[in-house]
């Protein structure tokens, strides 16, 4: 068992990354009793702006992981580049909202919430960089030490929601991303950029093996939307808080997997780069293997437990339990299959990506466009639209790979770009 041996510090990462979720929701559960809904409005838009940094970094991230990944020469010029733009944005949003400060549009309390948004909004960004050089440099021990130091000290201000209200939950969210960056620069100041560096061959060049997964899973967060949007539009909001406990157990089945995924795929590029075919498909192998032991381990866990969780928690969910368990076999596919997202990755095929979510989009869409305009839409087949949507993309990408099995096993892109040099 290849990966199970290698150490324990894997298995560390996983588990942290499922206890740092749970300690989120359960911050998330504090505010909701302890916030007004003006105050979580606010919350919620400050969240927002800083979540602009994640939408707007266009594939800058997934890209300078995969160079770092095979550890390419010139990896810290990355580095650079990566920051550099990120600088940049950082300018063009403070200017936006200086700009709807002078024009009224927002307060003076709105405009220091607004810059104090942007400025965690680029720690938290950067944040996301350091985790991909971390993970992508093996340094797993270290980042489950950060990770762990920065979730306890912050999780340990929520007492300040207590006595403070909204400003002791801004520093509950702003604390936990500082305390990692400062910990992580700490530790390893050459992640810091050694001088301003962005000109377009450099970022196009980072964006060619980032920008379609930035895209695919652009396209995957628009599914989100649509579904919402097609319950509050067609149905009704109370409507929409009966689907909370799905969106909820979605994201709880796919933490351990999208981990998994992280820790797999800087070995995965590396061997694939050096024609280690053989060891590549015995990780892709083992991926499968822990995919399917998971997914069978949640189904029968959600089997046993789920309803009597959920009557002692919160019983008014209860009327969520079905539409679950319509959205689990789709789901079950997707996580099934994901270690096949690992081959394109690692071929730097991008383009099935593209077509398979953006499938799985349309046939959500019209699904729900059609039902709803008809005045057919109901939960269940929300549950169905997500559950079809889940299985088509990966059976797509699957029904791709087959088609070009044997063309995928090639490195002559990866030969000729990855180890270019910047003009």
């Amino acid at each position: 068992m290849i990966l199970l041996k290698a150490d324990k510090s894997k298995i560390s990462y996983v588990l942290i990354t499922v206890i740092i979720s749970l300690l989120r929701f359960v911050r998330g559960f504090v505010f909701m009793k302890l916030l007004s809904l003006s105050e979580l409005g606010i919350i919620t838009l400050v969240s927002t702006i800083m979540g602009l940094f994640v939408i707007l970094q266009i594939g800058f991230l997934n890209g300078g992981y995969r160079i770092f990944s095979v550890n390419n020469p010139n990896k810290w010029k990355v580095n650079d580049t990566i920051y550099s733009y990120f600088f940049i944005l950082e300018g063009i949003i403070f200017i936006g909202i200086l700009i709807s400060f002078l024009f009224n549009q927002i307060n003076i309390e709105e405009l220091f919430l607004g810059i104090l948004a942007a400025f965690f909004g680029l720690i938290l960004i950067l944040n996301n960089w350091n985790r991909n050089i971390l993970i992508a440099q093996h340094k797993l021990k270290e980042i489950n030490k950060l990770e762990l130091i920065a979730t306890i000290i912050s999780f340990l201000f929520l007492i300040l929601v207590f006595w403070f209200g909204l400003i002791g939950a801004l520093i509950v969210i702003f604390s936990r991303e500082l305390i990692f960056y400062i910990l992580t620069v700490a530790r390893n100041k050459n992640y810091l950029p050694q001088k301003f560096s962005f000109n377009f061959p450099e970022a196009k060049w980072i964006l060619s093996f980032g920008f379609l997964p930035f895209i695919a899973g652009t396209i995957l967060q628009m599914n989100i939307q649509v579904e919402t949007w097609s319950i509050a539009s067609f149905l009704s909001t109370e409507e929409l808080g009966k689907f909370y406990l799905p969106q909820l157990y979605i994201t709880l089945f796919l933490i351990v997997p999208q981990a998994i995924n992280k820790l797999y795929f800087p070995r995965v590029m590396q061997e694939f780069v050096l024609e280690n075919f053989n060891k590549v498909k015995k990780f892709i192998k083992l991926n499968f293997i822990l995919n399917i032991s998971y997914t069978l381990f949640v189904i029968i866990v959600s089997f046993f437990f789920m309803e009597l969780v959920i009557k002692f928690v919160v019983p008014e969910h209860l009327v969520g339990i079905p539409f679950i368990w319509i959205i689990i076999p789709g789901l079950s596919v997707y996580v099934i299959l994901q270690p096949i997202n690992l081959i394109f990755n690692a071929a730097v095929r991008l383009n099935p990506f593209i077509w398979s979510s953006a499938f799985g989009f349309v046939l959500t869409a019209i699904m729900l466009l059609i039902f709803g305009f008809n005045q057919s839409l109901s939960l269940e087949k929300v549950a169905l639209a997500k559950t079809l949507s889940y299985s088509l993309i990966s059976l797509i990408l699957l029904a791709i790979l087959m088609y070009n099995k044997q063309n995928i096993w090639k490195v002559n892109y990866l030969k000729e770009n990855l180890n270019n040099k910047f003009i």
